[in-house]
This record gives structure tokens, sequence and C-alpha cells, in this order.
């Protein structure tokens, strides 16, 4: 719809409610089209754009981990169960 410019603005209460990362890119492309692009609360949740990309950073290797430690542990208790079973039958 933007891009036909069917959209004159866009109100959203935080700019991370548009896009988590690239906020810019949004607002360059909408402007491009004619939209303008109204952030309801800007001020109070303003973030520099390293400190943004530095907690969606933490935020994946935080993710990945407790993907890592999930299977683990899920890997642990499968050998226990195979464990279990081959001294039931003997």
């Amino acid at each position: 719809m933007v891009i036909d410019g069917q959209v004159d603005k866009v109100f959203i209460n935080y700019k991370d409610r548009l896009s988590r990362v690239g906020f810019g890119l949004f607002k360059h492309l909408f402007l491009k089209f004619g939209t303008e692009i109204i952030v309801a609360n800007g001020h109070s949740n303003e973030k520099l754009d390293s400190e943004e990309i530095m907690n969606e950073i933490i935020t994946l290797i935080h993710c990945f981990s407790m993907k890592h430690y999930s299977k683990r542990r899920v890997k642990r208790a499968i050998e226990a169960l195979n464990e279990e079973s081959t001294q039931n039958q003997n």
C-alpha cells in the first residue's frame, strides 16, 4: 500500500514496533513513496543504533545458547533412558 502511494501517514507508538532494527531504512523508503512515519513516544525510547544492534546480538546469542543447552539436556536424558533400558534387560 505504501509503494502504491495509498498511505499518507503511519502512526506507531515506538519505532521498534515497526522494525526492531533498521528503522532508518523504513523511514527513508516510506518518505520516498510519500508516506510519513509518526512516532508517538519517540523521545522516551531513543537508543543509539550501536546500542540497538548490541542488544539484538546479545538476544540472538542467548537464544542460540538456550537451544544448545536444551538439546544437550535432551541428549543426556535419552542416554540415561537407554542406559536404564539396557540395565533392565540384563
